[in-house]
């Protein structure tokens, strides 16, 4: 619980003044509340007394007195509401955006892991969490808190007995409710962790939502989420239960100490001891204790719920950067678009293999080399560490002789250009896909990327032209046109370094004639990295470089390795239909 509210702590100070106005606001308040038993005491011992103009006048100054208090009470909750409504939504607002940097921020791995709908769940459980914490913290810590105090120094300055009596009930009632909120959080912490595992089975669904019709599994997915459902069901129903029985005692014990002191009541009356206005004065104080710590039973659910709700949002917090920006680090200068790959060394954490060992490569400025080899042979996770997704564990890379371990990961990656193999695309309209590479473009520029890439055919077509929502991933258009239009976004980018990644595999053979001329425009006076398992895309790169478990087994162009007789002959000579067989 301790590490929860230390990750809410920096939001909350950034906002003294409001928080600090909301709790003498809800003093004000209590205080002026707590003002009401007395002058009911003096009212009621009024009616008991037998009208003469001295007690009436003094009966009506007291009620007058009693509206001057409800004005005074009802002022400081207005107060409360416009303070604890500026401190809680600014604070909420902040929280939201560190959640997304945050999230945003985890390494490729990470996301690798991480299923959508499952980081969404937890970011808005956290959120939401907040709102309650802080609701428990004024309306029942400080807000019963201090009723509860001024109740117990009134029965102690009034009658000792009771307050002594009061107190010992108090600290049994809420060190049994603390006892029970903790020891249940470990069954609120499950029904967490279940809850984000049924928002992640709905976003991996819907998100294969084609391939789960291709083969008429509807059933079967529903039948797999209901499992976790009903899990959650059982998980749920459980800790409600288990409230259940603590809301009973609760009762239990309120019901029992309210017949002990109506009883020591009736004991001193019939000593001529208590009067009725003492009565209601006692009772209405005894009510706002039960009141106060009724709510302080329901809360405490509330609270632990909302720490548990927290937890796991808040584990991604506490998780180090995987890539992280040295302290002084600078900008990435590109002149010229050389890289260097000098021994480098390199595996995954969860892994015993190295993917490289003393690895070097060099490409030299403005040269478009193509990478093959067979699945695994270590191509895209060159890529990777070219964008620094990892970190290696020995030797440097270095771009332009500068290492890029050294430079902001930001201006790093604007230098590159990726199109990869499987683009996707924002659900959001396709103008915004495309100037998400460039958001100044203008529309010149835009129609010159969309030529580029051969896209102005299909583009003409859709609905709203560029106003035409895509879907979620870019679902509404087909494989070919959501890789031109990542070619497009290449080409408005205009980075000094490209990354094509199967760029053509998702295009006809006719398409793909007509995109190469385009990719060889966007590579001029550029360095280029092509990945390919369709040989032809690569038959006039500068050099070729065959890879095969993280180590260059062939470097030269095509026609070079082709009488070498070697793997490359060998891959070029299985090609069936321009694809490398596996």
């Amino acid at each position: 619980m301790r590490n929860i509210f230390l990750k809410y702590w920096p939001f909350v100070k950034k906002y003294p003044f409001s928080g600090w106005l909301t709790v003498l606001a809800f003093v004000m308040g209590s205080i002026f509340e707590m003002s009401y038993p007395f002058l009911y005491k003096d009212i009621a011992n009024f009616f008991t007394k037998n009208p003469n103009p001295e007690n009436i006048s003094n009966m009506f100054f007291t009620i007058g007195l009693l509206g001057m208090v409800y004005f005074f009470w009802w002022a400081s909750w207005r107060l409360v509401e416009f303070s604890i409504t500026h401190f809680e939504a600014g604070i909420m607002r902040d929280i939201e955006k560190a959640c997304f940097s945050k999230i945003q921020s985890q390494s490729t791995r990470f996301f690798e892991n991480s299923f959508a709908g499952s980081l969404v769940k937890k970011a808005g459980r956290f959120i939401k969490s907040f709102e309650t914490i802080a609701d428990w913290f004024f309306f029942t810590l400080l807000n019963s808190g201090l009723k509860i105090i001024v109740t117990f120094a009134i029965f102690i300055y009034y009658q000792p007995l009771f307050g002594i009596i009061l107190f010992v009930w108090v600290i049994l009632f809420l060190g049994g409710n603390v006892w029970f909120a903790l020891w249940k959080l470990q069954f609120d912490e499950a029904v967490s962790s279940v809850d984000s595992s049924c928002g992640a089975m709905y976003a991996d669904a819907f998100s294969n939502n084609a391939t789960v019709r291709s083969f008429g599994a509807e059933a079967r997915e529903e039948a797999r989420l209901g499992i976790k459902v009903d899990e959650l069901y059982t998980k749920r129903r459980f800790t409600w239960f288990l409230q259940n029985i603590n809301f009973a005692v609760q009762g239990g014990m309120m019901f029992g100490i309210e017949v002990l002191l109506v009883f020591l009541m009736a004991k001193k009356w019939e000593q001529g001891n208590f009067s009725v206005g003492e009565f209601l004065f006692f009772q209405t104080y005894l009510f706002t204790v039960f009141h106060g710590l009724w709510d302080f039973g329901r809360s405490m659910r509330n609270l632990f719920s909302a720490v548990a709700d927290a937890q796991e949002m808040a584990e991604i917090f506490d998780l180090p950067p995987l890539v992280a920006d040295k302290k002084h680090a600078k900008d990435l200068k590109v002149q010229n678009g050389e890289i260097v790959f000098q021994n480098i060394s390199f595996s995954y954490e969860e892994e015993d293999n190295e993917h490289f060992s003393n690895f070097s490569l060099h490409i030299p400025a403005g040269q478009k080399i193509g990478l093959v080899g067979h699945s695994g042979a270590g191509k895209t996770t060159l890529v990777k560490l070219l964008f620094r997704n990892f970190d290696i564990q020995k030797g440097e890379i270095c771009i332009d002789d500068q290492n890029i371990a050294e430079v902001t990961q930001k201006s790093l990656r604007e230098q590159i250009t990726l199109v990869p193999q499987t683009p996707e695309l924002f659900h959001r309209t396709l103008r915004e896909n495309l100037i998400f590479a460039k958001e100044n473009a203008s529309e010149q520029e835009l129609k010159d990327a969309i030529k580029k890439a051969r896209a102005q055919d299909f583009i003409k077509i859709l609905p709203s032209g560029l106003e035409t929502l895509v879907g979620e991933r870019g679902v509404k258009l087909s494989g070919g046109e959501r890789q031109r239009i990542a070619i497009a976004r290449a080409f408005l980018e205009n980075a000094p370094i490209i990354i094509l990644d199967e760029a053509t595999s998702a295009l006809d053979s006719i398409t793909e004639r007509k995109i190469q001329l385009a990719i060889f425009d966007l590579l001029k006076n550029r360095t280029g990295i092509v990945i390919a398992h369709r040989l032809s895309t690569i038959l006039k790169m500068d050099r070729i470089v065959v890879l095969e478990n993280g180590n260059i087994m062939e470097d030269g162009t095509h026609e070079d390795l082709l009488k070498r007789n070697g793997i490359y002959a060998e891959m070029w000579q299985q090609q069936s239909g321009g694809f490398l067989k596996d």
